[in-house]
């Protein structure tokens, strides 16, 4: 069997200040440095042997309590970086709304209908992220992988694993800053999830909505 351990980066500036960073470099705010501290006293506890971790800062700096405290190095991977947003970057959710009226109600609703001006569509972010876990969960057979990603990566991951059609995607829940998921992968490559995003490492440091 091998275990993916499946994190969202912590709060970032986009997220606090609520604008959509997509693939921007957002950095993490003062609590999500706390949040990625926190994080990293839980994931000591598995016998972790690789750390994967998408090469935008906020889910570098993430990843980075985790490693010092494994003594692992992180490897950046693209294919867990957050959906190319192309117009959207950086926007307030509002200005969204009010610029790409149609889209933005794809986002609140039928996400599997979503396609982001100038960026991905959540089928082309759906396949690349699916695709590099279950290919980094084969390289790692019988391990324990870490892997530090986004909000809508972890989204498509949660339906991957729960067996959910693509179509219903809109409707799976995502996960808070810092949350853990996990999930594990038996021999033949089906995977089942063990953990849905949870959060109760940061209790004592903050309670967040449910992000993006």
């Amino acid at each position: 069997m091998t275990t993916v351990i499946f994190i969202r980066h912590g709060q970032s500036e986009c997220n606090l200040e609520r604008r959509f960073a997509g693939q921007i470099d957002a950095k993490l705010t003062d609590l999500g440095i706390k949040q990625a501290e926190s994080t990293a006293k839980v994931l000591a506890r598995y016998p972790i042997t690789r750390i994967y971790a998408s090469p935008l800062s906020r889910a570098m700096n993430t990843a980075k309590p985790t490693a010092e405290l494994l003594g692992l190095e992180i490897h950046p991977e693209q294919g867990l970086c957050e959906i190319s947003a192309g117009e959207w970057e950086g926007l307030s959710f509002d200005t969204i709304a009010e610029r790409y009226p149609e889209e933005f109600a794809h986002l609140q609703g039928d996400r599997s209908l979503l396609r982001l001006p100038g960026g991905e569509t959540m089928r082309e972010l759906y396949d690349r992220v699916t695709t590099c876990v279950d290919r980094l969960a084969a390289e790692n057979q019988g391990g324990c992988i870490a892997l530090f990603s986004h909000s809508m990566p972890l989204r498509s991951m949660v339906c991957r694993w729960t067996g959910a059609p693509f179509s219903e995607i809109g409707n799976i829940r995502g996960g808070p800053n810092a949350s853990i998921t996990i999930a594990e992968y038996d021999d033949n490559g089906t995977a089942k999830i063990l953990q849905m995003p949870n959060t109760d490492h940061l209790e004592t440091v903050t309670a967040l909505p449910m992000g993006l």
